[in-house]
């Protein structure tokens, strides 16, 4: 992993090195293909690096290539990203769940560790559930999460993007690990929650309809979820 590319590495060897670029219409393909991928990363100091190294590989008047990168960006009505999100930001999606695909993309390890305790369906953000289906379907097939195979994998622009996004984007992070165990107790917290909701809502519906035996389920269901997270005193401890 140390030794690993990184993925806009990876991305510019792909689009403007496989091979000689002379005539003007393709230059202009991959220039703004490459624009496409740069205006996505949240550095500053990144963004430069890589329009430095696009105009070089391309023989390009690096100031020009700045220009087009800004009307591009004005076009599409986007401005490059910041790490806070792709196309949403912290207030609109789940930040537990964010910090997990970012932990996940970056350490292999701790995707393995969370691939124990959560599925996708554990994800309450429908984006951040397929990116994680994709990572864990990725993690499972080939035993690692290269950017290839994950950006490979099926033709999900937005969890594309997305995952572009956080492999580029470094971690912040004093403590990875207890970083992922407080993200993964916070959506065990809010899943328990959401069942609890649907219990208590679901056993007033049945007995205003006077189903005496599913009312019984419901109740033991609901008794189980309540000692699960909160046992009553005297009784031993249920392990998770």
């Amino acid at each position: 992993l140390r030794e690993s590319r990184k993925l806009m590495d990876f991305v510019l060897h792909t689009v403007v090195e496989t091979g000689p670029v002379t005539g003007i219409d393709e230059k202009v393909e991959k220039a703004s293909e490459m624009i496409s991928f740069i205006a996505k990363i949240p550095s500053g100091i990144e963004r430069d690096h890589y329009i430095k190294k696009t105009a070089e590989r391309l023989d390009i008047n690096e100031s020009l290539l700045r220009q087009e990168m800004k009307a591009q960006v004005r076009s599409s009505g986007s401005r490059p990203r910041r790490a806070d999100g792709v196309t949403f930001t912290k207030q609109q999606r789940p930040r537990a769940e964010e910090m997990l695909i970012h932990l996940m993309l970056k350490d292999e390890e701790l995707a393995r560790a969370i691939r124990d305790e959560l599925g996708p369906e554990d994800f309450t953000d429908p984006l951040y559930q397929r990116a994680a289906g994709r990572i864990l379907a990725v993690l499972e097939r080939t035993g690692t999460l290269d950017a290839p195979s994950l950006l490979e994998e099926d033709d999900d622009d937005e969890v594309n993007r997305l995952i572009s996004h956080y492999t580029v984007l470094e971690t912040e992070y004093s403590d990875p690990s207890k970083t992922s165990r407080d993200c993964i107790d916070r959506i065990k917290q809010h899943g328990h929650a959401r069942k609890m909701k649907a219990i208590s809502t679901a056993i007033k519906e049945v007995e205003a309809q006077g189903d005496s035996a599913e009312l019984r389920r419901l109740l033991e269901e609901q008794r189980r979820l309540i000692q699960s997270r909160s046992p009553a005193r005297g009784e031993n401890t249920i392990s998770h």
